[in-house]
Formats: structure tokens, C-alpha cells, sequence
């Protein structure tokens, strides 16, 4: 039988190290989905692989002379293949595609093509994105650009090299080339960058574990040479087992060097016995250095998101102060080169530890990447108008009837914009103190607060909403009717029409006045469309509320039920645990050992206690479990509050039992 061909030693060692990773991943958790969470599984298990082989030189002949302490190579791979996070997970807890998608809107309209990619954009009248007011483009532009984006493959995933469809092609070629490839070579220069300081945190760390195990080395010679030296043959018997294992060795010795009555500095026993100490506290240094080091490789990735505090107390300040603010020029440009560089099936992007530590630092930069606006959290009180903005205390630029006038800011601001400022600036003013304590200087409190008196009014613009006449003239012969009565009855009798040419001018007028009010026909019967639309979808949302609120009644009664019982009956359950579930799920409230057996019975369910940190948690959930037996009144209404305004459905658990409310979970699953 004819042997398998072996495989280069490239790739025998980077598919090493991938498959104890992917290993101990799976036997650190067993739920039967853990590694298509982290894309462990075919196709991209392999892909991920392949990429690293492709840029296994690369990284040799940039790193490995320079952090010889890091072994590159396998730390190269090792990084690329732990299961630190997914591009899918990210766009969840930041939104990132909602940057490429404002990148691509932006592109497009300085090539002057946005009137053509408002055609392909598909009506959305929800979207799964923050809460934004964008100064260029309005709701359905960003959701249905959004659409196109997520819905671009058919794979349901960002991590695929699948085609993209036609749609999302048209839009893109609209793009400048130039542009696109300006974006991914940003990219892959930043990919450089941070793989170099990553390198230069991990060598620290190793070249400190290095320093401690020379030193252990060397003490461990002298702790030989002073056994044989002061104690007869038989007491050397515990050094042979040092040389294998200091620490058990280290403490087999010192049971066989008791120290008792008087301790005497000079005492060979005493000097042994401090040389064996010596050891004991290196090498608990240098276990306590590799478990830095295990969590630096799995933090650094993700550090923009993280808590920059575990961090330092790993890598110090100075390199967590360079890795917590690596620099990006533009993040929604790393947002697309995500995007365009998984259709062109880059090798860059698939090397996750790498990549995903650029595009997780671009996320953090958007707008929306670090704290979500919160409505409720903006008071709109009334101000007064602020006079400094129309004190005429400036200089006109230009001369008019030989003389100079002064101006003020608002027509300074109108002159060149062309807006005109809200009456309210000053609004945000109370925010001054709090700025300040973030670390602003005044220029730039002031240009804050500015910005974000002009954007609140902004985004609450108010424009008349109201049902227009239909057009009188429809049709070309109409409007030739509608002239000639005009001019018979006196109406414009001051121009005739006397010849062929004025006929022909005077019909090329009509004909773009027609077109002009057919445009008008068309969007006004668009937008009558879009209205009933949302009124559909107003009912319907309205409907859904009655039967949750009727069921959520419903299941208040039964733990009220239930409470009276003296005791719950124990029966058979006919689920078998763990089990997955589909919907996003989470649960607030429960003793806390209620929660530590449930947790692993329902692996995908997220468990909050009775600690709301932000309302993003159920923003995005697709129903709310409440535990009520152990949930404070004041948590409770907050997350009801915050279910009622974004339209989640919420059930109660109707008992204590653990096994009992997982069996309830997965049934209400099921009848979904």
C-alpha cells in the first residue's frame, strides 16, 4: 500500500497548532456549536489555515530576527487560531458594517452616481442598527444600503468568500478602483504595524520569563555544588529529582533538611533552605509570567473593547497606552476593506488574531463603537436664545455702497453654509463639566457642545406632513387645453403665438412641464405607498403586543399559582440537556444558584442576574426571560420599560427549579 504523501513542513506545523487549538476549544466548552462560534468549522476552518501558510514567510522574514524571544513562527499560527472573536460578533457589539456602509455612500456620491444607487437601495422600515442621525443621508438610505451589505453573499455571515450578488456588484462599481484599492492597501498597512507592536509586547513578556529561568538555572547549579559540599552523598538523592522538577524536588529536600532550635545564619541547612526558597518564588514568577503571557495573545486582539486596565497590569502602560490607541486615519474605510477584501478572497483578512485587531480598533472609532445614544438620557429643556451668536462684533469681508458693515456669527455661518443656526445654541452647555472631566480642553468643550446644539435640532427637524392635491393636469392634451382657455379668457393675452418656431418653444415647455408633474405623481404615490406601509406595519406590531401582553398576563397568573403551592412536583424531564437554542435569548433575575445550574443546561442563553449594564443587551435580544423571585422592583420596571419601547416580547419563568425553567425556555422556543 503506497504511504501518503507528507505534507510541507509549513503547513504540517501551522495545521499543528490549529488543531490543538481548535481542541482545546472544544473540550473547554462542549457545546455542540462552539466552534462554528468562532469559525472553526469547514469551509473557513481551512481557509484560515491556508492563509496563514501563504503568510508564514512574510512574517519570518519581518519578525523573527527582530523578537527572537517570540518564536514567530509558531506564535504566528498559535494567535491566527485561537478563539478570540468573529467578524459576525463584532458587527454585533459595534455595528461596524453600518461604517462601510456610510464609506460606500460617501464614495459614491463624490463620483456624482447617488441618484443611480438610490434606485438599486431596497425600502427598509426597520433595520437592525443604532439609533443615528446622519448629516448626509437619511433612514432608508443607511438601512437599505445596510440591506445590501448583509444580505450581499446569501451566506449570512461576513466571514465568506462567496460572490457577492448583482446588486451589491452595481453598487460597487460605482466605486472608483482607485479608491478601493487606496483602502486595502491602508489596510494591510496597518496589519504590519500592529503585528510589529504585538511582537514587541509578547518579547517583553518572554524575555522576562527568559531572565527568571537562567537565574533558576544558575541556582539550581549552586544549590548541587553546595549539597555536595556541606551534606553527605544521601542527601543529594533530592537534587537528581531537581534538575527534572525544582519545585517538587525543592520541596522534597527541605523535608529532609529540617530546621529546628535556634536558627543560625551560617547554618548550611539554613543557607539550603533559603537557596530552595529562592527557587520556589522563581518559579512561581515565571508560571505567573506564562499566564500573562496567555492572556496577552487572547486581550491584544480584542484590547479596543476590552478593559484597558487588565491589560496594563499585563503588558504596563506604554505599550497598553500604543495598543489601546493605534493609530487609524479613517475607520469607516477599514470598515469596507473588511468587507472588500472577503469578496476578493484576501489572504490578509482570514488570519483572525491579525486582521480582526485592525478592523475590532476601527470599530471602537466610529461614532456609535463605544457608548450608544440613549433618547430618553437627552433632556430637551427650552433655552433662550444665546445673543453672542448675533452680536454684530465682525468685520464684513466685502464693500457694499463704499462703506463696511459688521457682521455676526449666524451670518457668517449662513454666508458660507448657507443654514441657519438653531435659535437655541447653548443648549449642551451643561455638559461643560463633564467634559472636562473626560479630558477635553476648552476649545474643544466648546466646539462639542456647538456641534451638538446644531445636530439635536437637526435631527428633529419639523416638516409638514400632509396629503397634496392631486395634479389638475395629467396628460399632454390637457395642458394644451388649459392654455388655449387661458388665452381666450384673457389669462397671459400679452403673448401670442405667431409663427411655427414659437409653437415649437411653446411645446417644448409643456412636454417638460408634464414630465416635471409626472415625477411629482410618481413620488407623491410613493410616498401615499410608504405611509400605507407603515400603517400595515404599525397594526401589526400593535396586534403582536395585545397577544404578548395576554400571554405574558397568563404566565403572572401561573407563578402566582405556583407560589401557593406548598412544594413543585419533581417529574421526568423529556429534553435532554444541554440544549441549543436559535432565538437570542436572555435572562435576568435568579439566585445565583438557580443560575450556575442553568447556565449549563441552555449554553446560548446570555444570564444578566438582576444587572442591566446597557440597553443594547436587549435591544438586539429576540425575546426577555424574567426570573422574578430574586429581581429588585427597580430593575424589574427598567427592563420592562425598555421591552415595551423596543418591542420585545417578554415571559416570566414559572418556577425555581432550574431543569423546569430550562424545559420552559426551549418549549416557548419551539412554539415560535
Amino acid at each position: 500500500m503506497a504511504k501518503k504523501p507528507s505534507l510541507d513542513p509549513v503547513q504540517e506545523a501551522v495545521r499543528s497548532v490549529f488543531r490543538k487549538n481548535r481542541d482545546v476549544t472544544r473540550n473547554c466548552n462542549r457545546s455542540k456549536n462552539i466552534l462554528a462560534h468562532y469559525d472553526m468549522e469547514e469551509p473557513n476552518y481551512s481557509r484560515r489555515m491556508r492563509a496563514v501558510v501563504n503568510l508564514y514567510q512574510q512574517f519570518i522574514d519581518r519578525f523573527a530576527e527582530k523578537y527572537p524571544m517570540s518564536d514567530v513562527e509558531k506564535s504566528f499560527a498559535h494567535t491566527s487560531s485561537l478563539p478570540i472573536s468573529t467578524y459576525d460578533r463584532l458587527d454585533d457589539e459595534t455595528s461596524f458594517l453600518l461604517g462601510a456602509a456610510i464609506w460606500m455612500l460617501d464614495r459614491i456620491k463624490d463620483a456624482g452616481r447617488m441618484e443611480d444607487a438610490c434606485e438599486l437601495l431596497p425600502v427598509v422600515t426597520e433595520a437592525y442598527m443604532p439609533d443615528v442621525y446622519d448629516t448626509c443621508y437619511g433612514f432608508d438610505v443607511l438601512a437599505g444600503m445596510l440591506k445590501i451589505i448583509h444580505d450581499r453573499n446569501g451566506a449570512d455571515t461576513i466571514a465568506s468568500a462567496s460572490e457577492p450578488d448583482s446588486v451589491f456588484k452595481k453598487l460597487l462599481d460605482m466605486i472608483p478602483d482607485m479608491n478601493k484599492e487606496l483602502a486595502v492597501a491602508d489596510f494591510k498597512e496597518r496589519f504590519w504595524n500592529w503585528a510589529d507592536l504585538y511582537f514587541q509586547g509578547l518579547d517583553q513578556l518572554l524575555a522576562e520569563n527568559y531572565k527568571n529561568d537562567q537565574a533558576l538555572s544558575r541556582l539550581l547549579k549552586q544549590t548541587k555544588a553546595y549539597d555536595e559540599e556541606h551534606f553527605k552523598p544521601k542527601k543529594s538523592a533530592p537534587l537528581m529529582m531537581m534538575a527534572k522538577a525544582p519545585v517538587a524536588a525543592a520541596s522534597s529536600l527541605a523535608a529532609t533538611t529540617p530546621l529546628f532550635g535556634k536558627r543560625d545564619p551560617d547554618d548550611p541547612r539554613r543557607q539550603m533552605q533559603d537557596m530552595i526558597d529562592r527557587m520556589e518564588r522563581l518559579h512561581k514568577k515565571m508560571e505567573e509570567i506564562l499566564d500573562r503571557c496567555s492572556d496577552y495573545q487572547l486581550m491584544a486582539p480584542q484590547v479596543s473593547i476590552s478593559d484597558k486596565g487588565r491589560i496594563q497590569e499585563i503588558a504596563g502602560e506604554e505599550l497598553t497606552n500604543a495598543l489601546c490607541k493605534f493609530p487609524i486615519a479613517d475607520p469607516y474605510e477599514i470598515c469596507f476593506a473588511v468587507l472588500y477584501m472577503f469578496d476578493q478572497d484576501d489572504d490578509y483578512i482570514w488570519t483572525y488574531g491579525f486582521a480582526l485587531a485592525i478592523a475590532t480598533r476601527a470599530a471602537s472609532m466610529l461614532p456609535w463603537g463605544q457608548n450608544r445614544y440613549d433618547a430618553d438620557e437627552d433632556v430637551y429643556d427650552p433655552v433662550k436664545l444665546e445673543p453672542k451668536w448675533y452680536a454684530s462684533d465682525y468685520v464684513e469681508d466685502m464693500e457694499v455702497d463704499g462703506a463696511f458693515y459688521d457682521s455676526n456669527l449666524a451670518q457668517i455661518v449662513y454666508e458660507y453654509s448657507g443654514g441657519v443656526l438653531p435659535r437655541t445654541m447653548g443648549r449642551y452647555d451643561r455638559l461643560k463639566p463633564v467634559l472636562k472631566k473626560r479630558g477635553l480642553k476648552p476649545a474643544q468643550i466648546a466646539t462639542a457642545c456647538a456641534l451638538m446644539d446644531v445636530l439635536c435640532e437637526a435631527s428633529r427637524t419639523c416638516e409638514l406632513d400632509r396629503e397634496e392635491d392631486e395634479p389638475a393636469v395629467e396628460t399632454e392634451d390637457t395642458i394644451k387645453e388649459t392654455s388655449t382657455a387661458e388665452k381666450i379668457s384673457g389669462i397671459d393675452t400679452s403673448e401670442t403665438v405667431s409663427n411655427d418656431a414659437d409653437l415649437a418653444a411653446e411645446n417644448e415647455r409643456l412636454r417638460k412641464e408634464l414630465a416635471q408633474l409626472r415625477e411629482q405623481s410618481k413620488k407623491q404615490l410613493y410616498d401615499v405607498g410608504r405611509e400605507n406601509r407603515e400603517l400595515k406595519e404599525q397594526l401589526r406590531v400593535a396586534a403582536q403586543e395585545k397577544e404578548e401582553n395576554v400571554q405574558e398576563l397568563a404566565d403572572l397568573r401561573e407563578i402566582v399559582f405556583n407560589h401557593q403551592l406548598e412544594q413543585e412536583e419533581v417529574e421526568e424531564t423529556k429534553i435532554s440537556f444541554p440544549c441549543h437554542t436559535k432565538l437570542r435569548a436572555v435572562v435576568f433575575g435568579g439566585h445565583d444558584s438557580w443560575l450556575r445550574e442553568i447556565k449549563f443546561k441552555l449554553p446560548d442563553v446570555r444570564f444578566y442576574g438582576a444587572t442591566l449594564s446597557s440597553p443594547e443587551i436587549i435591544r438586539k435580544a429576540d425575546v426577555v426571560w424574567i426570573q422574578t423571585n430574586a429581581i429588585a422592583h427597580k430593575s424589574f420596571y427598567g427592563i420592562i420599560d425598555l421591552c415595551r419601547r423596543y418591542n420585545k416580547k417578554v415571559r416570566y419563568f414559572k418556577y425555581a427549579s432550574a431543569i423546569k425553567c430550562a424545559e420552559q425556555v426551549v418549549e416557548g422556543e419551539s412554539a415560535v
